[in-house]
């Protein structure tokens, strides 16, 4: 498991750490530590198709899912 990447969550300006790990070649899950405030984020994501994702977030401030369409053009 390593650092998948350093953000900030939506809606906030609260820089986070996440690691994640594919678990599956279609399911991947991650875990986000706050780097300045206390926040703790686990976060879930299913391919569905090449076009579709689910993808599930639950933490301290927010919960929440999201079913995700995907154009390429």
């Amino acid at each position: 498991m390593g650092v998948q990447n350093v953000s900030t969550g939506p809606g906030t300006s609260t820089a986070a750490m996440f690691f994640g790990k594919y678990l599956s070649p279609r399911l991947y899950i991650s875990y986000g530590v706050g780097l300045l405030q206390p926040l703790n984020t686990v976060r879930i994501r299913y391919t569905l198709s090449t076009r579709w994702m689910l993808e599930a977030e639950s933490g301290s401030f927010a919960n929440g899912a999201d079913l995700i369409y995907t154009i390429e053009r």
